[in-house]
Order: C-alpha cells, then structure tokens, then sequence
C-alpha cells in the first residue's frame, strides 16, 4: 500500500512539472527513514522544528522524479 501510495506522489509530481520529490522526517523514525530510502530518496541534511518547549530535528529526503 505504501509503495503504490509513493508511486501515486511521484507521479502527482510529474504531472505539475515538478522533477523532485523533498520531505522531512523525524530523526527517530527509523522505518520511516528505511523506507523512503528504500523509495530511493536521498538524506541531503536536516532541518529543525519546535513542538512546544522541546527542540526537534528532521532528517531532509529528496527523490528524482524522472
């Protein structure tokens, strides 16, 4: 389900001529992170966020839609 769901976003992304797919992800979200990177996307840094008082940090995952 998953897999045809991201299948689904990349080609959403085609078709409003976009060629790149950029998400953030939580940090501590390991099978998250497995599977976009399964989904071929690659980690190109992170980024920060505040829920309340407590600091978080974000893993950046971008992927090619050719």
């Amino acid at each position: 389900m998953a897999s045809s769901l991201m299948l689904e976003v990349h080609w959403a992304v085609r078709e409003f001529g976009g060629r790149h797919v950029w998400l953030g992800v939580w940090e501590r979200n390991p099978r998250a992170i497995a599977f976009y990177k399964k989904a071929k996307f690659v980690d190109v840094g992170s980024q920060f966020y505040m829920v309340g008082p407590d600091k978080q940090v974000d893993r950046v995952l971008v992927a090619s839609c050719h």
